[in-house]
């Protein structure tokens, strides 16, 4: 390979699919695959293919890759990180939470649904 990859980098392995490199050592990546997690990649293995190459001296901020990973999370795994507005029909309603041999507790919709 002639290229060093930084991190952040995208790759494409025939085996192990989608990746982006989180970690160089001296002498492989360390990659995280959406579906095999992290897996160690020689610097010198030329069997994937690169979608995105940033520079090995280029640094990528805990923002940008915090935006990067939110974003795989909503194509791969369906997650949505939008806030989604309550129903009309649960505004002011409650729910009962009760234990084998515990009182009920009562808490609010609003508040059980609502991340502080």
């Amino acid at each position: 390979m002639d290229q060093l990859l930084g991190i952040g980098s995208r790759v494409k392995h025939p085996a192990y699919g989608d990746g982006v490199v989180v970690r160089l050592h001296l002498a492989a990546y360390e990659v995280c695959f959406i579906q095999f997690g992290l897996k160690m990649v020689g610097k010198d293995y030329a069997g994937w293919q690169i979608t995105e190459a940033i520079p090995a001296g280029e640094s990528v901020s805990f923002t940008e890759a915090e935006e990067a990973l939110a974003r795989i999370l909503r194509a791969w795994a369906g997650v949505s990180l939008e806030k989604v507005p309550l129903g009309d029909r649960w505004k002011g309603g409650k729910m009962i939470l009760q234990a084998d041999g515990m009182p009920p507790k009562e808490v609010p919709v609003d508040t059980f649904f609502t991340r502080s």
